[in-house]
C-alpha cells in the first residue's frame, strides 16, 4: 500500500502525472496522481534511509 516508515521526500515528475516518494523504510515509490495507486515500488533502494530524490529535467532520470 504505503511507505511503512516515515517518508523523507516528494517530488513531481517532470511529465505531471506521478509523484515520487522516499522513505526511511529504504524504498522508493512511483504514485499515480489520478488514481492515487502505487504503481511501481524500489524495495531496498539504499542500504539505509533514502531521504532526497531529484529529477534531471534534460533526461527525467531520477537520482536518490
Amino acid at each position: 500500500v504505503g511507505h511503512d516508515n516515515w517518508v523523507r521526500r516528494v517530488v513531481l515528475h517532470p511529465g505531471g502525472s506521478h509523484i515520487i516518494s522516499c522513505s526511511d523504510d529504504r524504498s522508493i515509490r512511483c504514485w499515480n496522481i489520478l488514481s492515487g495507486a502505487c504503481e511501481r515500488v524500489l524495495s531496498s533502494a539504499h542500504s539505509q534511509f533514502v531521504t532526497c530524490l531529484g529529477f534531471d529535467l534534460s533526461t527525467q532520470l531520477l537520482a536518490s
